[in-house]
Parts: structure tokens; C-alpha cells; sequence
């Protein structure tokens, strides 16, 4: 895995240094992820969550191809009425590519018929949280490390559509992201993300 990482790393540099830079967008996410947890023959459900702040930098490939890394980095915590609360940084860091239509499709001096544009793509992404605890586990089995959190990389697919603003000169973009984890736990997370674009 670390092997297919860094050579997904190293095309994509690659590919980004023969790239135009277009525009990076700022803004908010949240991400909720689900996990069942087995351990002697009891079963959990964990639902992981964070906030933060977002930023979309992307490149274009061609006319409508892009390349981007939309970056999240935030906070996340957890609740428990026996054990109480922990909390942590959260990080949600996917590269994906996107294919894009409408306003917004070719970078910032495109001029587009189109009311709005928007984009759909996928790719790779790595996701770090504290897990969140149930209120109902067996503490004979289980106990607060088995929860303290959760680290999850694998495919994710987003898509997202964009809304011209000050007569296009700026954009807001809500964007809608599922990752589906390849790790033991099997982290899945699902995000929201409003951004406004420069």
C-alpha cells in the first residue's frame, strides 16, 4: 500500500507540474463516518465526525479535465457518559480528478452561458478523526482505546455544482463527497463542503 501511494504521489506531481494553476477555493466542511467494530464476539457501531476548514486548490489537464486536492483540517471529538469526552485534530486529504461542465469549468476567466457549472470526479483519500464512543459497550471487552481513533484511506467519489456571485467574478460551490475505507475497521465517510471560490 505505501509502495502504490507514493507512486499515485509521484504521477500526480508529475502531472501537476505540466498543469495550470486556475483558482483555490476557500470554505467549511463537516464529515460523518460509520464503523462496526468486532471484538469477542461483540459488535459496536462507531459514527466519527469532524468540522473544519476547507480549501479546494485545483489544476487543469485540458478544457474540462482538472486535478485538485480539496484539504480539510479541523477538529473532532467524542462523548461518553462513563468515560467523558476526548478530542482531536481531524483531517480529511483526498487527490481526486474531476471532470468539469459549466460555469467555472475552464477556470476563473472563462466566460459560460451556463447560469452555473459544477464538477464530478474521484480518486484517493486519507481521513484521521476521533472515533466516536457508544454509550452501550462492554467494558470486559472493550475499553476507551479501542475508540480513540479512527485513521481510514481508501476510493472516494465527490461532485459538486458551482453558483456565479459579484456578476462572476466569484463562485460558491457545495460540494458532497462518500469515502469508502479499505482498513480493518472500515471507516466510510461521507462529507458536505461550502466553499467560495477567489
Amino acid at each position: 500500500m505505501k509502495k502504490f501511494l507514493l507512486a499515485a504521489t509521484a504521477m500526480c506531481l508529475v502531472t501537476v507540474s505540466n498543469a495550470q494553476f486556475i483558482k483555490s477555493d476557500f470554505g467549511a466542511s463537516i464529515f460523518i463516518g460509520s464503523a462496526s467494530l468486532t471484538k469477542g464476539g461483540e459488535t459496536v457501531k462507531l459514527q466519527p465526525s469532524f468540522y473544519g476548514v476547507s480549501w479546494y486548490p485545483r489544476f487543469m489537464l485540458g478544457s474540462s479535465v482538472s486535478v485538485g486536492v480539496p484539504l480539510t483540517l479541523g477538529f473532532s471529538g467524542s462523548f461518553n457518559s462513563r468515560e467523558g469526552g476526548s478530542f482531536s485534530f481531524g483531517l480529511d486529504a483526498p487527490v481526486a480528478v474531476d471532470y468539469n461542465f459549466g460555469y467555472g469549468a475552464a477556470g476563473p476567466d472563462e466566460e459560460s452561458e451556463s447560469g452555473f457549472g459544477g464538477f464530478v470526479g474521484a480518486g484517493f483519500g486519507y481521513t484521521k478523526t476521533a472515533a466516536a464512543t457508544p454509550d452501550n459497550y462492554n467494558t470486559t471487552i472493550w475499553n476507551e482505546a479501542d475508540f480513540s481513533a479512527s485513521r481510514s484511506y481508501g476510493p472516494m467519489a465527490h461532485a459538486g455544482v458551482r453558483f456565479p456571485i459579484q456578476q462572476g467574478d466569484r463562485s460558491i460551490t457545495i460540494r458532497l463527497s462518500y469515502k469508502k475505507g479499505l482498513e480493518t475497521e472500515k471507516f466510510n465517510f461521507f462529507g458536505g463542503t461550502l466553499l467560495y471560490g477567489f
